[in-house]
């Protein structure tokens, strides 16, 4: 059998080439979101609980989900460091709660079911520390989503009585400059 060698220059130029070309392809990788606040993690978290606490009909719905949580991402990118850093936190919390229940899952791994009675005992929990951050994650998902006129036919909200178009303010505008949308 004829094998054929690589010089140690060849692989290191051929490793190095590879590398280079991961390093610059990797934000296309894989990535059908751009946020630039949360991390993809953060972004199966939050996905995760709004599947859980909206109806089954949105679970389906990859254009809903990621206008949601782009809509968080831009609030989230906005406010000061230390609510960003509080957040941040909350999620890490819950995340890595189911843990603590027992399960040997986090958050972003449970089933939808799973991840509801997960949400319901971190709300009901004795613990200020985990109740504020299931709490908060819920009221701002809640908010979110009521925003969106998506939703409002589920609802049977008609929209504002006056109807005025929507005006798009600065910051949203410079986030979605920044995002490229």
């Amino acid at each position: 059998m004829f094998a054929k060698s690589v010089s140690r220059k060849k692989f290191l130029i051929g490793s190095f080439g590879a590398l280079g070309l991961y390093f610059v392809l990797s934000p296309y990788l894989g990535k059908s979101l751009k946020t630039l606040f949360l991390s993809k993690n953060q972004s199966k978290v939050i996905w995760l609980y709004l599947s859980a606490l909206l109806p089954p009909s949105y679970e389906t719905q990859i254009e809903y989900r990621n206008t949601l949580i782009q809509r968080m991402d831009e609030e989230l990118y906005f406010v000061n460091d230390s609510i960003q850093g509080e957040f941040d936190s909350a999620l890490l919390l819950v995340e890595f709660y189911p843990w603590i229940l027992g399960n040997w899952s986090s958050f972003s791994k449970l089933k939808r079911e799973e991840a509801l009675e997960c949400i319901q005992k971190g709300i009901q929990s004795k613990n200020l520390s985990v109740r504020a951050a299931f709490s908060s994650l819920r009221m701002l998902c809640y908010l979110i989503h009521y925003g969106q006129k998506e939703s409002w036919k589920d609802i049977q909200y008609e929209g504002p009585f006056a109807a005025f178009p929507e005006k798009i303010s600065e910051t949203r505008a410079y986030y979605k400059e920044q995002i490229g949308a």
